[in-house]
């Protein structure tokens, strides 16, 4: 799209894109064709969710609102984590995980709220135990130290 600027920045196990909106007013539309494979998904860094690919004409392609003078970051992460909520707790079941990773609860702006090691594959956080005065949770973070592995947006119960 004339106006949106996208940087790229990849490694070997991941991609992301910083993407810029300069057309001087709200921007919705396709911004990035990707070639996703089934183990992998598209995460809005910066807005905890996942983002909006679509199939247009055979290929994937990233869909995106960006209000005017806006920036959001985008990251091909593989598919590891998987996210159950109900009333009481959410659940994150993790596959692939690997000794001393860590599952982080976040809040919208992506800062951790609670944080427990992977063990079988499954993390629960119970939330009563959450502090109801604190921000409300909006995503899960897989992380080896500090390194980003996957990202699941919470889901209503």
């Amino acid at each position: 799209a004339k106006h949106v600027y996208a940087n790229r920045f990849s490694a070997p196990d991941k991609t992301l894109w910083t993407i810029y909106n300069n057309t001087g007013h709200t921007f919705v539309g396709e911004v990035l064709a990707v070639a996703l494979t089934p183990e992998e998904h598209v995460v809005d860094l910066l807005r905890c969710e996942e983002a909006d690919v679509r199939m247009i004409g055979g290929e994937q392609v990233v869909h995106l609102f960006l209000p005017r003078d806006d920036v959001t970051c985008l990251a091909v992460l593989p598919k590891q984590i998987s996210v159950t909520q109900t009333n009481d707790a959410i659940e994150v079941s993790v596959s692939g995980a690997a000794t001393g990773q860590t599952v982080k609860l976040c809040d919208t702006t992506g800062l951790p709220i609670a944080s427990c090691p992977v063990e079988n594959g499954t993390v629960r956080f119970e939330l009563p135990e959450i502090p109801e005065a604190g921000p409300a949770p909006s995503c899960v973070k897989l992380c080896d130290g500090w390194r980003l592995v996957d990202m699941a947006a919470t889901t209503d119960p």
